[in-house]
């Protein structure tokens, strides 16, 4: 039904760190912040009008926004995803971790690369994602070519 590598789109995130909405996260702004994107968490959210599968990512989202996603794994009842789409250039290293093939220590190697390539370049470090594994030597497989962009 939701196989891997499937893209779904307009998931509207719902809630951090757990599958229940608080109430802070209605009432506090924080949590509708663009600034939170790509830190360290988990956001949940669900397709509306769809089946509610739930969606998550272990990564920070702006609550009340949707996004695409691309699903990179499988629960009981839920599945997890990346956002398709993200820059090589302002990733963060949890949402570059979150793709399969990257781990924790390529993620914080292509982050490294980049901040080399920034004093060079500051507006755009990379032009492609392919210049940023090899500048990085990190191997790219999995759908890191479908998640990321230049």
């Amino acid at each position: 039904m939701f196989p891997l590598g499937t893209t779904l789109r307009e998931v509207w995130w719902e809630a951090h760190g757990d599958r229940i909405r608080r109430p802070e996260q209605v009432l506090n702004p924080e949590y509708r912040n663009p600034a939170i994107h790509g830190k360290a968490g988990i956001t949940f959210g669900r397709q509306i009008g769809a089946y509610p599968i739930l969606v998550g990512v272990p990564y920070q989202i702006p609550l009340e926004t949707g996004s695409d996603i691309i699903i990179t794994g499988h629960g009981m009842r839920s599945i997890s995803g990346v956002e398709s789409d993200l820059s090589i250039n302002t990733a963060t290293q949890a949402q570059l971790a979150a793709i399969p093939g990257i781990g924790a220590k390529a993620a914080w190697r292509l982050i490294s690369t980049r901040a080399k390539a920034a004093r060079k370049n500051p507006a755009k470090p990379f032009e492609s994602v392919e210049e940023a594994f090899v500048e990085s030597d990190v191997q790219s497989f999995g759908l890191a070519l479908e998640v990321l962009n230049a």
